[in-house]
């Protein structure tokens, strides 16, 4: 029983460690953003969205983070 339970968990850290190793590359690095777009504080969050989005457009002009593009996920 021991033994068996043994091997089961063998098998799954190498099935576990072999996925690790398959994991899809990124291409670029995805940032959240969360600020109003609507109601009394619109105004303020369109506003700092945009320098936001001029910020980002420069950083990927000049070749992004570590040669990766940026994306803003609003």
């Amino acid at each position: 029983m021991k033994r068996t339970l043994c091997w089961v968990l063998i098998l799954g850290l190498v099935i576990s460690l072999g996925m690790i190793g398959c994991a899809k590359k990124e291409k670029e690095i995805k940032i959240g953003v969360v600020l109003p777009l609507s109601g009394p504080a619109a105004g303020h969050g369109e506003d700092i969205l945009a320098g936001i989005d001029l910020a980002m457009e420069e950083s990927n002009i000049a070749g992004g983070i570590n040669g990766k593009q940026i994306e803003l996920v609003i």
